[in-house]
């Protein structure tokens, strides 16, 4: 065994003494395997499906991806454990590009510390925490001494965007290959629209963002989302702002929500049936910082966006950038449709 390997391992082992239980209660299981039920928002974690999946639980619902726990035992929990917080760690440990995972224990708090709906999906994990550990290990003798503990960092998230600040601050220009793209939508007053036909093409429109279809120094998701429908960037003429206050009743309580979004740039991913008609729809539209647009906010509160949106332009723009895609993949669409 390599000098390297041994150290590698030794720390694993280590986090894995020292975490192992935290881990596990993180994703509910203990709780599940006495409830017999899921936890509150547990149903949207890969961590805890994944885990759920070793287990051999079966999946009941394709649409919320719940399984059926109501016979999970405490000695399958006693059985399994060990195999799934290996394979958390190795998860983890594949966040980081350090060779010798310096990184991997601060993810590991990252993790334990933060909600599981806030902390990087496993998709996100590969791609956007993986590519801004790289960058900031390129990027630490350069940075002002302050910024260089990985421990002040709050969050993965907070992480991320810092990482992103910093890219731009004290970062090296990379000149990217353009790929192949396309313009598909340009409308003086409400925005251009690009279509990124291939991997290069989505990280060369994807440049200043942290989308996982613009990695291009860890796991890029382009293939994923170009097999269920054409990757659209979208750069609107003027800021999308709105804003979202809510006040109701309930059982005595008064609640008040505020939203504002300025995002002028963001990505969609357009599925298609099987007839070649579109969906641009919620869950699909990442503003460049990843995070989730919901559409009915877009659509209901910004005049701007809506207006493009129910425009016979923009309607023919879409219907004909879903057949040409239509025409250049294997993909047989409308499985997603169905629910499969």
């Amino acid at each position: 065994m390599r000098f390297y390997e041994f150290i590698a391992e030794y720390k694993t082992d280590i986090t894995k003494n020292n975490y192992g239980q935290k881990i596990l209660d993180k994703i509910g299981l203990p709780t599940i395997v006495q409830r017999k039920a899921f936890p509150l928002n547990m149903y949207e974690n890969d961590y805890t499906m994944g885990a759920l999946d070793l287990m051999d639980t079966p999946r009941i619902n394709p649409i919320d991806n719940s399984h059926n726990v109501e016979n999970i035992t405490l000695e399958d929990y006693n059985e399994h454990k060990d195999e799934i917080v290996d394979w958390l760690l190795r998860q983890f440990e594949y966040f980081d590009p350090t060779p010798n995972k310096q990184y991997t224990q601060q993810i590991v708090k990252w993790f334990l510390s933060d909600n599981l709906a806030a902390f990087p999906s496993i998709e996100d994990g590969q791609s956007t925490l993986k590519e801004s550990l790289y960058y900031f290990q390129k990027m630490k003798e350069r940075l002002p001494e302050r910024y260089r503990d990985i421990a002040q960092y709050t969050s993965a998230k907070n992480f991320m965007a810092s990482v992103q600040h910093f890219r731009d601050e004290y970062g090296k220009k990379e000149e990217l290959p353009a790929g192949q793209y396309k313009m598909i939508y340009n409308n003086p007053k409400y925005a251009k629209a690009y279509w990124a036909i291939d991997e290069e093409g989505a990280c060369y429109l994807g440049q200043g963002t942290q989308w996982c279809t613009a990695a291009t120094r860890s796991t890029n998701y382009f293939d994923e989302y170009d097999a269920k429908g054409p990757l659209l960037i979208f750069h609107m003429k003027k800021e999308i702002k709105y804003n979202l206050q809510d006040n109701y009743e309930d059982e005595g309580g008064h609640f008040h929500m505020e939203y504002a979004d300025e995002t002028s740039t963001f990505q969609v991913s357009l599925k298609v049936d099987t007839r070649g008609d579109w969906l641009f729809g919620d869950g699909d539209i990442a503003a460049p910082d990843d995070s989730e647009i919901d559409f009915a906010d877009l659509y209901d509160y910004n005049s701007h966006f809506k207006a493009m949106f129910d425009s016979q332009e923009f309607i023919s723009a879409m219907t004909k950038v879903a057949k040409e895609w239509m025409k250049t993949t294997d993909y047989v669409p409308g499985a997603w449709w169905d629910g499969a």
